[in-house]
């Protein structure tokens, strides 16, 4: 319950996990009967786990659910990381400041910073140095 809390947000908070993949789901086509299909997963999962609480012997199986939704939830991240670095693209090419468009990036980058670096280190140092707010685009 508490884990669903954090991840839900409050009814008028736009930065929880949950209102960030909607968001990022329409711009991705990822959406599911009525929400992000990441959400509908990441819900089912929340609830598999809670099943898996109650149930005796039922730790690995919560385990199991608790990795899936860390698993999942790092997708909206991916999207926003994507979406910034095209517009801070479109922003250099145009000449305009890149500086918002940047600090997205940078701030989506490091929720997935270290899922990146386990499988490419050298391409999570390179986007982390790119996208870092301290340095010019």
């Amino acid at each position: 319950d508490e884990g669903f809390a954090f991840y839900s947000g409050t009814q008028d908070s736009d930065c929880a996990p949950y209102r960030t993949a909607e968001k990022l789901a329409v711009d991705f086509g990822t959406t599911g009967t009525g929400k992000s299909r990441v959400n509908e997963l990441i819900l089912n999962q929340f609830v598999l786990g809670q099943e898996a609480c109650l149930r005796v012997g039922g730790l690995s199986d919560a385990t199991s659910a608790r990795k899936e939704i860390v698993r999942l939830m790092s997708i909206p991240y991916a999207q926003g990381t994507l979406k910034a670095a095209a517009q801070l693209d479109d922003n250099l090419a145009a000449s305009e400041n890149p500086d918002k468009h940047q600090a997205e990036a940078w701030m989506y980058f490091r929720q997935i910073e270290a899922q990146v670096a386990h499988y490419d280190l050298e391409g999570a140092v390179s986007l982390s140095s790119r996208f870092h707010v301290n340095n010019a685009a």
